[in-house]
């Protein structure tokens, strides 16, 4: 029974969204010369926003138009940040 708690589809995004935790992390302490840094923490943060909203807070099991929504919102937030921290360096 106890191998049904782990192995279930929230334990696995709850590890993803720890291994991207860590990912940011790392790029953040390590300054590549070739990318900005901050920009890819951003879009790896989005990532993580849609993990959460589309598995923890049941979005996947919503109907279309907000699954639309909350995916374009997604987009158009990440955009402009990542626009606006480029933009200001």
């Amino acid at each position: 029974m106890s191998e049904r708690l782990v192995l279930t589809r929230q334990t696995l995004v709850w590890a993803l969204l720890l291994g991207f935790t860590i990912v940011s992390w790392a790029i953040g302490h390590t300054h590549f010369a070739w990318i900005s840094s901050g920009a890819l923490v951003l879009v790896l943060a989005f990532v993580k926003v849609t993990f959460v909203v589309r598995e923890f807070m049941e979005v996947r099991h919503a109907p279309l138009w907000l699954k639309f929504l909350t995916g374009t919102w997604i987009v158009v937030a990440c955009a402009l940040l990542v626009i606006l921290y480029t933009n200001a360096l």
